[in-house]
């Protein structure tokens, strides 16, 4: 949320720079100011914006894949004719998706960028 509000207020200094520049009678140094923080805080913007778009798909995708693994490991664990080192190799699998999980549950709390993460990243359970 907070990455947003910045992407926006940069996007209004650009403004007030417009402004200026046009008051002034278009000296060259507001020109440049104006120019450079309508672009950067407009493509911020932007890149902000279609995170946000994406965050539900990408939630969606985390989710099944989470299923997925743990369908893997109960099936694995079940299953007898499958070798110790195939099980430890899925299980490594699932620690991996565990850690990211962990990694995605901060970000989605924090402040600063919970904005780009779905709530469903939350509900996740950890693969057992």
């Amino acid at each position: 949320m907070v990455i947003t509000l910045l992407a926006i207020g940069i996007v209004l200094l650009g403004f007030v720079f417009l402004l200026i520049y046009h008051l002034k009678g278009g000296y060259s140094e507001w020109s440049f100011a104006t120019e450079i923080t309508l672009v950067l805080g407009g493509i911020f913007l932007l890149v902000c914006l279609i995170a946000i778009g994406f965050k539900e798909p990408c939630a969606d995708v985390h989710v099944k894949k989470f299923e997925a693994v743990q369908m893997t490991l109960d099936y694995a664990r079940e299953a007898t004719e499958i070798s110790r080192l195939e099980l430890v190799t899925i299980q490594k699998k699932a620690v991996e998706k565990n850690e990211g999980l962990a990694s995605m549950k901060v970000w989605a709390k924090h402040p600063l960028t919970n904005w780009f993460y779905s709530k469903k990243v939350l509900q996740i359970k950890p693969i057992r």
